[in-house]
Order: structure tokens, then C-alpha cells, then sequence
């Protein structure tokens, strides 16, 4: 189901589902992404879009790190474009802020990987 593109010394790796459509027009840049943090050592692992997911007997695996937690599907998406802009469109951000049940809360900040 999974299969490694790419692997670093450092222990980092780039894995993808075999579900993931590599001809996309963000694909590229959720590879870069993904590089990003691969090359930090860090696992990263790129998923197919949700909505290819419904009705696949695969889903239940893929996201099953998502179950019963419905906000960070959001948070996921919100997080991946944010550091496509960093990455792929060199935009400078050094911290985003979400609105929560508590009040503000960061959802992303420079030098925290």
C-alpha cells in the first residue's frame, strides 16, 4: 500500500500510497513539502486527497491516525499549505494563528519544524 521514494542518511524518508494521483497539479509541491521535513530526518508519508478516499476499502488504514479527530483533518490541510508557501513560493511566515475553543492558538511557528 505504501512505497518509499526516497531516503536520506539521516533517517528521513518519503513514502506515498499507491492511491496518490502523481500527475496532480499540487503533487509537486506536497513532494516538496514532504521533502522538507524528510531531509530534517523526519517520516513523512504523502496521502491521496480525502475525498478520493470515501468508498475505498483502504481508508480506514490510511487515516486511521485521524479517527475521532475531526478538527485536525482541517489543521492538516492548513499546515500542508502553509508550508507550501514556505517551501515552494519562499514566502517568509514565521507564525499563524488559528481561532479555537480556547481562544487563539499557534498553528504554525518558525523553527518548529
Amino acid at each position: 500500500m505504501l512505497e518509499i521514494l526516497k531516503t536520506y542518511s539521516n533517517g528521513g524518508v518519503i513514502e506515498v500510497y499507491r492511491q496518490v494521483d502523481r500527475e496532480a497539479s499540487d503533487y509537486k509541491n506536497v513532494f516538496a513539502s514532504c521533502e522538507y521535513f524528510a531531509q530534517q530526518g523526519k517520516r513523512t508519508v504523502i496521502t491521496p486527497r480525502f475525498s478520493e478516499t470515501i468508498g475505498n476499502p483502504d481508508y480506514h488504514t490510511i487515516y486511521a491516525t485521524l479517527k475521532g479527530t475531526p478538527c485536525n483533518v482541517g489543521r492538516f490541510y492548513a499546515k500542508r499549505h502553509i508550508y507550501n508557501r514556505i517551501n515552494v513560493e519562499k514566502q517568509n511566515i514565521t507564525e499563524v494563528f488559528i481561532r479555537s475553543e480556547n481562544g487563539l492558538e499557534v498553528l504554525y511557528s518558525k523553527g518548529e519544524g
